[in-house]
């Protein structure tokens, strides 16, 4: 199955896609939450929740990210991610 990205000229499974950035808005969960967003990675996704990158983990879809994909890992409609931050302490 083909998934759509505006950031991918070929996903991994061979499918061209082209869209505009100014796509509309798609609806994901977050942290069990519905959200309307219109970012279309999940590093948009951190930036637009005004989450710092460097202390969390990112599960898509139940798949952990690595961090060095949060900017190439294109969000879909219905989406569901889990952001979990890290926290020090004593």
């Amino acid at each position: 199955m083909c998934r759509a990205t505006a950031i991918a000229s070929k996903a991994e499974n061979g499918c061209d896609f082209y869209f505009p950035e100014t796509m509309g808005t798609m609806r994901i969960k977050v942290n069990g939450d519905h959200k309307e967003t219109r970012q279309q990675t999940v590093a948009g996704l951190l930036r637009e929740l005004e989450v710092a990158s460097g202390r969390v983990a990112v599960e898509l879809n139940t798949k952990v990210l690595k961090k060095a994909d949060f900017g190439r890992t294109p969000l879909g409609e219905d989406d569901v991610v889990e952001i979990i931050n890290f926290v020090g302490g004593g």
